[in-house]
């Protein structure tokens, strides 16, 4: 049978990196979610953080987490061929790193090291962490209403937990020993290093530019023009002529659609028949009822369209609906909340509260 090498880590030297899967209730429904594992080899300190997906940016933002979280970066972290970091294997050491993997050792200024093929033995410490992970801190399975917070929260607190461990063949807890290992790390940078995917592409004729096989609006005057999206963990953020002109919330679904009311306003001036059909008004509400206007807008528009049959009216609430693009969505929502009160039905009533 094969045997092994007793290893031993100087503080601050190495820390190690692996993917794992956990299960857990969200909202009354079992799934499976991401771990993100990284240990220290010297302390055992350890960082699981959840993500939907096994994606690029939360590769980088786990990392950007994890030393956050110890305080430094060790000098080397080790991997096994994971494409998030290696593009290409080849002979013996032989590696082709990703370069966006390779923009973020550079940023945090670490080594790395990489596995030999099928052989996790040699990133023992990291592999025993996930099973951990699945073990113990997701046994029983955990019931949470968000990846992000409630079940992120939870994980930091076991790993909180753990540090106050001695393990074998120690005589200090993990905490005292990360304390030394801060010593020995590489600095924090002052700045955090963005962790997101970037992609060149084009806004479509309906406003729309796709990442990640969903569609994210973007504002009217900005059609047809070449964009840059940056897909976060949490956001997509679209910027044309280095201006971000979106933010969106990440959407982690197939063919689906983000899309902002606000960014067809200007277009529907010159497109009024599009009011009851346009997907991006057909939304839900805030509170998940009726369309996206809210019961305050409804009830004027509802007012309107009586008292001024064939269109006017329509056309009034259109006009209101223009205010946004000078005010706040929600000043306007109050101030047609006033007029209906007031049964004042105009688009100069309601300006003139604005």
């Amino acid at each position: 049978k094969e045997a092994f090498m007793p290893l031993l880590f100087e503080a601050g030297e190495e820390a190690q990196v692996d993917w794992g899967e956990g299960k857990v209730i969200q909202n009354g429904i079992q799934r499976t979610v991401q771990l993100f594992c990284m240990r220290l080899s010297h302390s055992k300190a350890s960082f699981v953080y959840p993500y939907e997906r096994a994606t690029m940016e939360a590769f980088l933002d786990g990392h950007v987490r994890a030393f956050a979280f110890f305080g430094g970066v060790p000098k080397r972290v080790a991997y096994d061929n994971l494409k998030s970091a290696v593009t290409h294997v080849g002979r013996g050491r032989e590696r082709k790193l990703n370069e966006r993997f390779m923009q973020l050792r550079s940023f945090y200024l670490f080594d790395t090291r990489f596995c030999n093929i099928a052989s996790g033995n040699e990133k023992g410490d990291v592999e025993n962490l996930v099973k951990r992970a699945q073990r113990t801190y997701l046994t029983p399975v955990p019931e949470v209403t968000s990846i992000g917070t409630d079940l992120a929260q939870r994980l930091k607190e076991s790993c909180e937990c753990d540090l106050l461990k001695v393990d074998d063949h120690q005589t200090q807890s993990r905490a005292k020993l990360l304390e030394k290992e801060r010593a020995a790390f590489v600095p924090l940078p002052s700045s955090v290093f963005p962790a997101c995917r970037e992609e060149c592409t084009h806004v479509s004729k309906q406003l729309l530019v796709r990442f990640d096989g969903n569609d994210y609006s973007v504002p009217t005057e900005q059609a047809h023009q070449p964009c840059v999206v940056r897909g976060f963990v949490d956001r997509v953020q679209i910027e044309v002529n280095h201006q971000q002109v979106a933010v969106h919330s990440r959407c982690y679904g197939q063919g689906e659609f983000v899309l902002e009311p606000l960014h067809y306003l200007k277009l529907l001036e010159r497109k009024p028949g599009s009011l009851d059909n346009a997907r991006p008004f057909k939304q839900r509400d805030r509170g998940g009822q009726g369309d996206c206007w809210g019961d305050e807008l409804g009830a004027m528009r509802k007012e309107l369209e009586y008292r001024q049959p064939g269109g006017v009216g329509t056309g009034q609430f259109i006009e209101i609906l223009q205010l946004a693009l000078k005010h706040p969505m929600d000043a306007v929502r109050r101030a047609v909340g006033v007029c209906v009160d007031r049964r004042a039905y105009s688009a100069a009533a309601v300006l003139n509260v604005l």
